[in-house]
C-alpha cells in the first residue's frame, strides 16, 4: 500500500463502510458498541450520499458509514 497520505504510521486507520439502502440494521447486528447504537438513534438507512460518523466509547471517531443507496443501481459501488 502506498503511504503517501499517512503521516504517522503509529496511528490506526479509520474504517469506512459502504452501506446500501436499508442495510444499516444488518450492519448494526454485526457491529456492537456505541457505533451501532448511534446508527439506530440517528435514523441512518444507507441512502445515497449520506454520511454518518461513528463515535467510539471515549468520544473519538470509531469509523464512517457511507450511504450508497439502492443495491440495484450498477453505479452505486
Amino acid at each position: 500500500m502506498l503511504d503517501i497520505f499517512i503521516t504517522d504510521k503509529d496511528v490506526a486507520a479509520t474504517p469506512v463502510w459502504q452501506i446500501r439502502a436499508n442495510e444499516a440494521e444488518a450492519w448494526c447486528e454485526t457491529h456492537a458498541g456505541p457505533g451501532a447504537a448511534w446508527v439506530a438513534t440517528s435514523g441512518f438507512k444507507g441512502e445515497a450520499g449520506k454520511v454518518l460518523l461513528l463515535p467510539d466509547g471515549s468520544g473519538g471517531l470509531a469509523g464512517v458509514l457511507l450511504g450508497i443507496g439502492d443495491a440495484s443501481d450498477p453505479f452505486a459501488a
